[in-house]
């Protein structure tokens, strides 16, 4: 009877720390494949505690910053390779 009594603890922080692998991986993922790190912002972005939607929210952000910059430095240096080849004939 006395169990009963007791208050239960709160789950916020064990999720927390079940979630802390998923966290860093977003981040490593949003730098080297933006893609994948878009994928895992949007699952964080399900999750319950707050924080799991916050960092959701900036892997999103990276991921997008960073597939943008890797577009046009691709955009950049295909443009600046044709230029290089016309040149040199």
């Amino acid at each position: 009877m006395v169990a009963a009594m007791s208050t239960p603890q709160p789950l916020q922080p064990s999720e927390s720390k079940r979630l802390a692998p998923l966290v860093v991986a977003g981040y490593i993922l949003a730098v080297v494949m933006p893609p994948a790190g878009l994928a895992i912002g949007v699952i964080l972005l399900t999750r319950p505690p707050k924080t799991a939607f916050k960092q959701g929210l900036w892997i999103i952000a990276l991921s997008v910053l960073v597939g943008f910059v890797f577009f046009v430095a691709l955009i950049l240096s295909s443009h600046s390779a044709g230029a290089a080849t016309e040149g040199g004939e």
